[in-house]
């Protein structure tokens, strides 16, 4: 199980662990191939879930229950972990969340969501929606691209980096018109929309 990055009361139970809690109490209602998540209040009552009303039942309170305990036994350490990360690596609140990022379970409506971790807990960070009922399947793969963001914003920088040392070096200041400084100027121009103009 794992919370949400923005909501440490959202618990998500990831598709393996549905599969396990459905394989150990067959009758129990729930989907076996999907993760479920719930919501809950500081008290411990289940203020939302995306369980569909067709799975509603025992099986769904059981899995509510399991998933507010393991709340309890980890909500504290998450959001003090959170915080003291985000304290070591002196994020900004409006920073982007730190890499690595990967593509996690699918959830709701089989959409997919983009994990990071956060002191070792993995974190949803945001949802790929699926538009299949539109004629898109497109989710896995804006996931997959959206999960590569920070690993390719750093090969930018680097790229760019090194070919303006390598035009310094062998060419001195390229004609603003060239090839190269269009090109610089398109990762510049990247490198700022992912940033917000920061470097």
């Amino acid at each position: 199980m794992y919370t949400e990055q923005h909501n440490p009361n959202k618990v998500i139970v990831p598709r393996e662990e549905v599969a396990e809690f459905v394989d150990a109490r067959p009758n129990c209602g729930l989907q076996r191939n999907r993760s479920y998540w719930f919501e809950f209040d500081e008290g411990g009552g289940e203020i939302d879930s995306d369980v569909p009303v067709q799975d509603e039942g025992g099986g769904a309170a059981e899995l509510s229950w399991a998933a507010w305990v393991w709340l309890e036994d980890n909500g504290p350490l998450l959001r003090d972990g959170v915080e003291r990360a985000l304290d070591a690596q002196h994020i900004q609140p409006d920073a982007a969340t730190p890499g690595p990022w990967r593509v996690g379970d699918n959830v709701a409506d089989n959409d997919t969501s983009i994990l990071a971790d956060f002191a070792g807990h993995p974190t949803t960070i945001c949802e790929c929606f699926n538009h299949a009922r539109i004629g898109r399947n497109d989710d896995k793969a804006n996931a997959r691209l959206i999960a590569a963001a920070p690993d390719l914003l750093e090969a930018l920088r680097l790229v760019l980096e090194h070919a303006e040392w390598i035009a310094a070096v062998h060419v001195g200041t390229p004609p603003p018109n060239s090839e190269f400084a269009r090109r610089a100027k398109m990762a510049r121009a990247a490198i700022a929309k992912a940033t917000d103009g920061a470097s």
